[in-house]
């Protein structure tokens, strides 16, 4: 085991795991989108424009959100501060109106940062207004006491009442012989919803990733007959051929599950998750096998503003990458996932590579993580990565003409002279 993993390991058998998925929980369940526009005061947002995680759209969302907010983008930073520290020192001393700090005295280039100025006519406008709304419940309760006020009534000197006797006759009712009947409620035990909960499962099952398919359609329904204690309506094993639902019951609630064929085309991939949010009206959406189509998913997701991708089993970078946005929920791992964890087992017998990837983004994603993580452990790349149509068959030497180098030697390509199954990348060792 590479020396460096150590302290990782080391650090994850430190990880309180309840601790961990119930943060894992709170990313699905807590949300509090509704109530920025509840935050009053001065709002500084500050983001680096390539943090992968929470970047410039999350703090752009807040911005538009939140009243007197201002927001910053550092230009070349990532998702942690202490790696430019000295400037957001500076835009925050800048903004804060600190004693030590004046306008003229604030070194952050052009950034579009709230002047020292600027936040004192905020907080003069603020301190008016709360001046204000005093003075008016001032008035308005002196007002109300006015109309209170009335004329001393005269002063009744006073006298002894006279004391009479009064005799109360006590007369025994009978006994009520109507028999009382108690209302019933009968009260459902459980879960219980209004509605059935919907969701739209699209994977490609006649397509060139159809293995993937086959793979996923059977691990969400144990997933979902696990969650629930008990098979859906399709029985134990899910059979497309025969039906495109299965119905699940939790307690007193159904959740159907309606499952899609777009053959990793994104237009499939168009029409089918169209009819899943306008006509079956889903609330969730799973898919899908293709990163290109997955891409697309993505987009709708987006445009229709409901329901939330539930990303898997597509890996490109590009999904929590450029393609990301705030109705993506990724489950699936990343080319760099896989890439990290191959290159330690291919460098530890070989250090010299060409690499040969399908021409889209997952093709992409992965020559590059590979390059990257081989490249780290100490191998090299003899040429440019050479890139190449999903449909290629024909893995003979004409292909390598681009790289202006000579064919690898047949060992390095056993059973890859001509290929009929679905591929994606080729890391071929060069001798």
């Amino acid at each position: 085991m590479p020396p460096y993993l150590d302290g990782s390991i080391a650090a994850f058998a430190k990880i309180d795991m309840p601790a961990f998925v119930r943060l894992m929980d709170s990313f699905t369940s807590f949300n509090v989108t509704d109530r920025l526009g509840e935050i009053t005061c001065p709002t500084l947002i500050v983001v680096g424009d390539e943090d992968l995680i929470k970047g410039p759209k999350y703090a752009s969302f807040m911005a538009e959100r939140i009243p007197n907010s201002e927001y910053v983008v550092v230009p070349g930073s990532g998702g942690m501060p202490f790696a430019w520290k000295n400037l957001l020192n500076s835009i925050v001393c800048c903004w804060g109106g600190s004693p030590s700090s004046t306008a003229s005295g604030c070194n952050i280039g052009n950034l579009p940062v709230l002047k020292l100025e600027c936040y004192k006519k905020i907080k003069e406008k603020k301190m008016k207004k709360s001046l204000l709304t005093v003075i008016a419940i001032l008035l308005i309760a002196s007002m109300a006491l006015a109309a209170c006020k009335t004329e001393p009534a005269p002063t009744v000197e006073p006298t002894e009442p006279e004391v009479v006797e009064e005799t109360v006759e006590v007369v025994d009712e009978p006994e009520a012989t109507e028999e009382v009947v108690e209302e019933t409620v009968e009260v459902p035990e459980g879960l219980t919803c209004a509605e059935p909960v919907k969701i739209g499962l699209i994977t490609d099952l006649t397509g060139v990733l159809q293995s993937y398919g086959a793979w996923m359609v059977r691990s969400f329904m144990l997933g979902m007959e696990y969650a629930t204690g008990a098979p859906g309506s399709a029985g134990d094993v899910f059979d497309f051929a025969a039906t495109q639902e299965n119905t699940f019951k939790v307690d007193n609630c159904e959740i159907i599950v309606y499952v899609r064929d777009d053959a990793s085309n994104p237009e499939m991939t168009t029409t089918v998750a169209n009819e899943l949010i306008d006509v079956q009206k889903v609330n969730f959406l799973v898919g899908t096998a293709s990163s290109g189509a997955t891409a697309v998913l993505q987009g709708i997701a987006l445009a229709a503003k409901v329901p939330p991708l539930i990303v898997a089993p597509a890996a490109a970078n590009d999904i929590t990458g450029v393609n990301f946005n705030e109705y993506t929920f990724r489950t699936s791992r990343n080319n760099y996932q896989d890439a990290i964890n191959e290159c330690v087992a291919l460098t530890q017998n070989h250090s010299t590579f060409i690499q040969l990837a399908v021409d889209h983004s997952f093709g992409h994603g992965s020559a590059e993580a590979f390059r990257d993580a081989c490249t780290q452990l100490g191998a090299e790349f003899v040429a440019d990565d050479i890139f190449a149509p999903a449909t290629t068959t024909d893995f003979t030497p004409p292909i390598w003409n681009r790289s202006l180098l000579p064919a690898p030697k047949p060992t390095s390509l056993p059973g890859l002279a001509r290929a009929s199954f679905p591929w994606f990348r080729l890391l071929l060792i060069k001798a």
